[in-house]
């Protein structure tokens, strides 16, 4: 019943607000439904009990993850006050306890007291290349916890982001691979284990991770 009703406000809201470029009920169902729930072949085997979802937008895979495992505590982050306000909204009627809403930037709650290496699980759709999420997102991992990265084929990507994932405290634990139910289309979920911390300068201040993302000639110039 929770599912039916998130499923038909994000139509609703969608028509007015944009929350989501998917609009048919097929692709919310495939592309937001579905792939949230494909986390799950992967996190019910790990250990962990609070969970950030950055830049959630509609609320995925935040929430249809909470509603799976309704003891774990939540935190959506999102730097759209619109899209903010809609998960508020829909949080209050679905009833659904221990969630936080975050309106903001991963770039500077990331460095703030109370978040920082707060979180056992870190999760972000395919928003970014791989080495901007890992920027954004591992900040907010403590050591031990993982970020859950959802992906398309990034084995390109994983290439360009070893160096930075070993700098801001990451090592790749286990990649994923699964087929987008009624359809062709590949998916990988790359998780990764928090094994140091972050460095303190990590987030860089808002909109530098993705102008300049981290490569081998940008980590020698950030310590150079």
């Amino acid at each position: 019943m929770q599912l039916f009703f998130f499923f038909r406000e994000v139509k609703e809201w969608n028509k007015k607000f944009n929350l989501t470029g998917f609009q048919t009920d097929d692709d919310i169902i495939n592309y937001l439904f579905l792939e949230s729930y494909s986390c799950v072949i992967v996190i019910r085997e790990i250990q962990w009990d609070n969970l950030i979802d950055i830049g959630t937008g509609a609320g995925f895979p935040g929430i249809p993850l909470k509603i799976y495992f309704p003891q774990k505590s939540l935190t959506l982050l999102d730097a759209s006050l619109k899209k903010t306000r809609f998960l508020q909204w829909l949080i209050d009627r679905l009833e659904l306890p221990s969630v936080e809403i975050v309106w903001g930037r991963a770039e500077t709650y990331g460095r703030r007291e109370g978040y920082r290496e707060r979180y056992s699980l870190g999760v972000a759709r395919a928003v970014a290349p791989l080495n901007i999420l890992l920027e954004l997102t591992l900040p907010f991992v403590k050591i031990g916890g993982f970020f859950l990265a959802q992906k398309g084929k990034a084995n390109q990507e994983l290439k360009e982001s070893k160096e930075a994932m070993k700098l801001l405290g990451g090592q790749l634990e286990r990649i994923e691979h699964y087929i987008l139910p009624e359809s062709n289309i590949q998916r990988q979920l790359i998780l990764i284990r928090k094994i140091h911390s972050t460095p303190a300068e990590f987030p860089r201040r808002p909109g530098l991770p993705r102008k300049k993302p981290l490569t081998i000639s940008r980590l020698y110039q950030c310590f150079t």
